[in-house]
């Protein structure tokens, strides 16, 4: 989860709480973004069965649509259960791939991550969900 009691900017002038860490998004071309990082695991990459690109049936927007294990989809449920309205960070080699908000809890083992991708962008971003054993924090 996204640490929300201080801003990344804060984090970075002091310190992060001590359960938390500072991380990096996504490397725009002129850098990356920091993020204050819970250092708990909510659930796993290797709980993840699946995540492909596709598009909102509303919307017609590109999005990811992701599935886990019934171990996973149990953890994934509670972690969303309790957290709605907060930034869920899925994270793959000390950096924070993406870090959407929780509009919901998700509690049937699959859902969808939207917001600005492009098909592109969607692709990309499934491709490293299912890279393997994946830290989600």
């Amino acid at each position: 989860m996204v640490d929300e009691t201080m801003t990344a900017e804060q984090a970075l002038a002091s310190r992060p709480p001590p359960e938390s860490e500072i991380l990096y998004g996504p490397r725009p071309r002129k850098g990356a973004s920091p993020y204050v990082i819970e250092k708990r695991i909510l659930v796993s990459g290797a709980d993840l069965t699946d995540a492909q690109p596709g598009f909102d049936p509303r919307t017609s927007e590109p999005v990811v649509n992701f599935r886990f294990n019934s171990a996973g989809a149990r953890k994934f449920a509670a972690a969303t259960a309790e957290n709605v309205g907060k930034r869920f960070a899925a994270v793959l080699d000390n950096e924070v791939i993406t870090a959407p908000v929780i509009r919901e809890p998700i509690l049937q083992g699959s859902g969808q991550i939207s917001g600005s991708f492009t098909v592109e962008s969607a692709n990309d971003l499934a491709i490293l969900l299912r890279a393997g054993a994946l830290p989600a924090r």
